[in-house]
């Protein structure tokens, strides 16, 4: 395992030599995948780290996360992340898996909330990420679209307060995300007994995601980065740096 990390490495620095400048789309903050503000995250190190070992460098466009497809579609990137195959991607390229989000809902622990399945949500006020509809099955959009106490936010940082004070009764996030942000907020507390318990009621099924390119070569060429990046135990390292 350790001489396949060194041969990363060294591939990763002739490479860094001879990149061919790629320019891509990438979600405004969605941190710990994606945080713009230091150009980092596990997502943005994995899709940069896979480039960089086939000789891309990547030239980053930030945009929220609902303009990802339309942006590449525009042609004024040559691809974006993260994305899902559907409607409106049809002339998109699409890669292998490159990193999968756990969605869960997320309640204060004293109001006893029970969640066996998604129809039990409607009974709650609920706030969920942007296109949160789309990207979790057809179950959510319906009980979404009855549920009058339902509204969806690009704002997730203000989801974990939001929690806190009962402004919702529940929120639905990923895991890392929520995690991230109630890390955020405890370090701003002063009083950290003031801070509820807040708990996982309920997880959707795992959401792979996948970078959209519009040309197939590149496509491929990422693919294998991928898969190099995966082998070598580099790909698991990155996730552990961020993933607490």
């Amino acid at each position: 395992m350790f001489a396949r990390f060194l041969l990363l490495l060294l591939l990763l620095w002739n490479a860094s030599s001879l990149a061919d400048v790629v320019r891509i789309a990438a979600a405004q903050s969605l941190p710990p995948y994606i945080i713009s503000e230091s150009n980092a995250g596990a997502e943005l190190d994995v899709v940069r780290e896979a480039l960089a070992l086939v000789g891309h460098e990547l030239d980053l466009v930030y945009v929220p996360f609902g303009r990802l497809g339309a942006t590449l579609g525009t042609g004024s990137v040559q691809a974006a992340f993260p994305l899902q195959p559907g409607i409106g991607h049809e002339n998109f390229y699409f890669s292998d898996v490159h990193m999968v989000y756990a969605n869960a809902v997320y309640g204060r622990a004293d109001r006893e909330w029970v969640i066996h399945n998604i129809a039990d949500m409607g009974c709650c006020s609920v706030l969920a990420f942007r296109q949160a509809k789309i990207i979790l099955g057809d179950d959510f959009e319906k009980m979404a679209m009855q549920n009058t106490r339902y509204t969806e936010t690009a704002l997730q940082q203000s989801q974990v307060e939001m929690l806190v004070s009962e402004r919702i009764d529940l929120l639905v996030m990923d895991e890392n995300i929520f995690h991230y942000y109630l890390r955020q907020y405890q370090r701003r507390q002063f009083d950290k007994r003031a801070i509820p318990e807040l708990v996982s009621l309920y997880r959707f099924d795992p959401s792979p995601y996948r970078v959209a390119f519009l040309d197939l070569s590149l496509r491929n060429d990422f693919n294998h980065g991928l898969q190099m990046l995966r082998d070598s135990g580099r790909y698991d390292l990155i996730l552990q740096r961020y993933f607490q």
